[in-house]
């Protein structure tokens, strides 16, 4: 499920099923208006009533006109039971599960279509469960606490996330409140507090209201152990799961596999870690390809097999997460020289600089050109250094050049500080300016334009617009560009 459509279906369980019976007719809508002390509240009661004739209703009720209803789904139905609520909650509460926006304006109610904006749709899939935690009901509170902290978790606030868990989690013995204390401790996991992990997974799996997580509690002990150096425990672990919660499902048994398998890396019991990859599937585990060529990885490295470990962890550098890349291609580059493969030395370090993961490995390549008897001068081994020699090739009209480099550094700009991002689109908007011409070529400095902050990238930016539009007799628009509008 796509992020966007998971926030969608945590809207839509904010809206509540009307109890069996509470209307007297079928798709009956009950539409009230009273004064509160802060304003109109409103009541609204349907039963998988047709979503436009409840939004026609509750507009003409609030003497508001409707703009927009074509383009509500067609068949969608809704089921409400809201009482003595203010009118904008009624419309969250309303559109949120199909995913509308609306605006209040100048006497009209104007649907706006569903967003596919992660950063609003988290907003409101946030805001919606909050309504539901407040709404009293204990057991609903608990499940929107958990919903709370999976989006933190989407959104990358791992310590917020944990705040969430470990708050619920101490409200024993509610169902979800083992949930939450699991969901702590792969929080812990996550920010590597190893020690404070293996602590929360302990004391789970030897509380009874848990059970349920009890198999997959000692699961995370093993990898936490594996995590503090105590190999032996994660086996030990590992060998009790299969003693006593034996289990038929793939992606268990998977990720069983996995970390035996690097616990016996750990204990460097290579063969044994090897011979645990073969005896049984793998892929049904989380990020199964990455995981297990690292497990490979590491006990050819570890056999001494450095031309087969070369070729492991570049090929794990390529499906690794990408804060992992440039510790596995310095592993790759470093084990291919050792095993005197210059020219496959140079090959990692030029697939790292395409990645925009190769800082650290200039040594590996001057040493491996020394060997080849290279000339220096055109050895770029860094992603600086590419971009240099690219500006060069530019300064001399050498375009075919300039153009094979800075196509590469373009996709890689994401590793660089704002300035030297600047320059590679500067010099790549140059080649565009060759290749597709004017329009295509000042597109790609304005995009960068809109998420840069750095005064100095800015300005970078605008003089090479200016200078594109100059050199096709623009001058007008140039003296814009400099000004940044273009």
């Amino acid at each position: 499920m796509s992020f966007p459509s998971r926030l969608l279906r945590s809207l839509a369980l904010v809206v509540l099923a009307s109890p069996a019976g509470a209307l007297p007719q079928e798709h009956a809508i009950a539409v009230s208006r009273l004064e509160g002390k802060s304003g109109p509240l409103w009541n609204v009661l349907c039963e998988d009533a047709p979503l436009d004739e409840v939004l026609r209703t509750l507009a003409k009720k609030a003497g508001l006109a409707l703009e927009g209803s074509e383009l509500l789904p067609r068949g969608a139905t809704v089921t409400l039971e809201l009482e003595h609520r203010p009118l904008e909650r009624v419309l969250e509460y309303l559109l949120g599960g199909a995913g509308f926006q609306y605006e209040l304006a100048r006497g009209s109610l104007v649907l706006r279509p569903p967003t596919n904006d992660p950063v609003e749709l988290l907003r409101r899939a946030q805001a919606a469960w909050k309504d539901v935690e407040a709404a009293g009901d204990e057991r609903a509170s608990a499940r929107a606490r958990l919903a709370q902290g999976n989006l933190a978790e989407v959104s990358g606030d791992r310590e917020g996330a944990y705040q969430l868990y470990q708050e619920l989690a101490e409200d024993e013995p509610l169902p979800e409140a083992a949930e939450a204390s699991y969901r702590a401790g792969r929080m812990l996991e996550d920010l590597g507090h190893w020690a404070e992990a293996a602590q929360r997974f302990r004391t789970l799996a030897g509380q009874d209201f848990a059970l349920p997580f009890h198999s997959r509690a000692r699961l995370e002990l093993a990898r936490v152990s594996i995590e503090l150096g105590d190999a032996a425990s994660a086996l030990h672990l590992l060998n009790f799961l299969d003693s006593n919660y034996r289990s038929d499902d793939a992606r268990e048994l998977a990720e069983r596999r996995l970390v035996r398998a690097r616990a016996h890396n750990a204990g460097h019991e290579y063969v044994e870690a090897l011979r645990t990859l073969e005896e049984g599937e793998t892929i049904a585990a989380e990020e199964a390809e990455a995981r297990s060529l690292e497990v490979r990885a590491t006990a050819f490295q570890g056999l001494g097999f450095d031309v087969e470990a070369a070729r492991a962890w570049l090929l794990y550098a390529r499906a690794a997460r990408p804060a992992e890349r440039e510790a596995a291609f310095e592993r790759s580059a470093r084990l291919s020289l050792e095993a005197g493969d210059e020219l496959g030395t140079l090959f990692i370090v030029r697939e790292a600089a395409k990645a925009g993961a190769d800082q650290g490995l200039g040594a590996l390549a001057r040493t491996a050109r020394a060997r080849l008897g290279l000339d220096e001068a055109e050895a770029p081994t860094s992603i600086v250094e590419r971009l240099a020699l690219a500006e060069r090739h530019l300064a001399a009209e050498e375009l075919p050049a300039a153009s094979e480099l800075f196509e590469g550094l373009y996709l890689a700009r994401g590793a660089l500080e704002e300035l030297d991002r600047a320059r590679v689109l500067a010099g790549w908007s140059r080649c565009v300016l060759e290749r597709s011409g004017l329009e295509p070529a000042l597109e790609v400095l304005a995009k960068g334009r809109a998420t840069t902050e750095d005064p100095d990238a800015l300005q970078r930016l605008d003089l090479a617009a200016a200078a594109l539009l100059e050199s096709e007799g623009e001058y007008e628009r140039a003296a814009e560009a400099y000004r940044g509008v273009y």
